[in-house]
């Protein structure tokens, strides 16, 4: 028996990622308005540039293509710059994760009052 693909509709769940002790529903949607006209919606992950998010761990948490910080070092060379592409995003091929970069971490109040 054939099963008819159903369409894929916006707010439709793409997948569920479990990152540094958090979880992440990401959903079909459209970046923009225009896009709608005609076409089908893609998985939409959170703006984690815009609204910085970090785990149970402290570590800073990140999508695959945002924009890299300034301690961004890549993987290979001629890298684009993207988050995913630096040696410190897990290499495990999920599209959000939690950077490894000792510097994009939280500190304690503790670890932050030696440092002042």
């Amino acid at each position: 028996m054939n099963k008819a693909k159903l369409p894929i509709r916006e707010g439709d769940i793409y997948e569920v990622l479990s990152v540094d002790g958090g979880t992440f529903e990401i959903r079909y949607g459209y970046y923009e308005d225009f896009e709608r006209d005609g076409s089908e919606p893609i998985p939409i992950y959170p703006d984690l540039e815009k609204s910085p998010v970090y785990g149970v761990s402290s570590k800073l948490i990140v999508t695959f293509m945002q924009n890299p910080c300034v301690h961004y070092e890549p993987r290979v060379e001629d890298a684009e710059a993207y988050c995913g592409c630096c040696k410190y995003y897990p290499n495990n091929k999920q599209m959000i994760n939690a950077c490894e970069c000792r510097h994009n971490t939280i500190r304690t109040i503790l670890e932050r009052s030696k440092v002042l």
